[in-house]
């Protein structure tokens, strides 16, 4: 099971380190991108969950076949080849391009306590913090709680620099345990403006308690 959740650590991490969601023609049969969940226009609901989130309309649905491409290329960089994605559930994901993305998961947490959750939560922190260490990047972290209609998420930010002190890029990863679930989501963002949009879809979230 640890194998599992670690993976999230690789996909938050591999949208960074590679550019293959970049050059995605505009899709509309969205449903083939996501591995349950059904759409209403720009509208997505997943009934597991209870949530229904809406992106924007110039926005475009992300190919599930390039996120896991980038599970490959990421897992391959940090030389693993045990890790499995298999039972990951891949939900919602949107961009404007590769630097300005959303993408959420979830994973059944049936019969976990919250001592695991906080456990995992510290694993993949560490392991995506010492991953762009290993790449070489300045990083900043910070931890917070965001409340989203009534769901309590665990929010970290990556704040990463260039060699002059600049910061080019953010990276937010939300997790929460939410119906029996392991409900991540991965918002990357590199100006102010995109950021607005990302956080105002997400933010703007509901869900069926």
């Amino acid at each position: 099971m640890k194998h599992t959740f670690f993976a999230l650590s690789l996909l938050a991490t591999a949208l960074f380190l590679t550019n293959c969601t970049n050059n995605v023609p505009v899709k509309k049969d969205y449903a083939k991108e996501v591995d349950e969940g059904t759409f209403s226009g720009n509208t997505y609901s997943n009934k597991v969950l209870g949530w229904k989130i809406t992106f924007p309309d110039t926005w475009i649905v992300t190919e599930k076949k390039s996120l896991e491409n980038a599970d490959e290329r990421s897992k391959a960089m940090v030389g693993d080849t045990t890790t499995s994605t298999k039972t990951i559930k891949r939900l919602l994901a949107f961009q404007k391009n590769f630097d300005n993305n959303f993408q959420s998961t979830r994973e059944d947490f049936k019969g976990r306590d919250q001592a695991s959750y906080q456990a995992i939560k510290h694993a993949v922190r560490k392991q995506v913090y010492f991953g762009y260490l290993d790449q070489r990047f300045n990083v900043d972290t910070t931890s917070s709680i965001d409340n989203i209609d009534g769901v309590a998420f665990d929010c970290f930010e990556i704040m990463l620099y260039d060699q002059t002190g600049k910061k080019f890029a953010t990276q937010l990863l939300y997790s929460t345990i939410l119906k029996d679930s392991y409900f991540n989501v991965i918002i990357n963002y590199s100006n102010e403006k995109d950021k607005e949009t990302l956080l105002k879809a997400f933010k703007k979230s509901t869900f069926k308690q």
